[in-house]
């Protein structure tokens, strides 16, 4: 059953599974801002232009170029405040809305909510994204994860 899938951003985020999911594709990060936020207008981001910003990301772990990420901002501008998401859902971007947040998303994310700007971010870093499913997979998910594993080597 499809709906035993889910498409998160960050593959490594895989409840202690033994074989890592497959990954269909690889994004640039972004950031999403308030349509107040004073970043909103800009075209382009830049690690230093978030100093001294609140950002949302997903919780230290996850993802080894996202540590990376964390680690050199957090040098450049050790007040730099993080605030760790365990996963993305309505109310981590209605937060990043109604406060004045950086949420650090990636592309399949940029249209998801009305009221906020998607912003690319230029740095060296780039977030894998899969599927991810259950630890006990039905035999027609087994079935779909063979198939798009094959397909994502050669892609990815």
């Amino acid at each position: 059953m499809i709906s035993s899938l889910i498409l998160p951003s960050l593959t490594a985020c895989t409840n202690s599974r033994s074989e890592s999911p497959p990954v269909v594709g690889i994004s640039r990060g972004l950031c999403a801002v308030s349509q107040n936020h004073r970043l909103a207008k800009i075209r382009k981001l830049h690690i230093e232009d978030l100093r001294e910003e609140d950002l949302v990301m997903p919780i230290s772990g996850v993802s080894e170029e996202l540590d990376a990420f964390r680690s050199e901002l957090l040098q450049m501008n050790p007040k730099t405040k993080i605030i760790e998401s365990s996963y993305y859902d309505v109310d981590t971007f209605t937060m990043c809305e109604i406060n004045p947040y950086v949420l650090i998303t990636q592309q399949i994310y940029s249209d998801i909510h009305p009221n906020l700007v998607t912003i690319p971010l230029e740095t060296e870093y780039s977030l894998s994204y899969g599927l991810d499913f259950s630890l006990t997979p039905t035999p027609a998910v087994k079935k779909f994860i063979s198939a798009v594993k094959h397909v994502s080597q050669s892609i990815v």
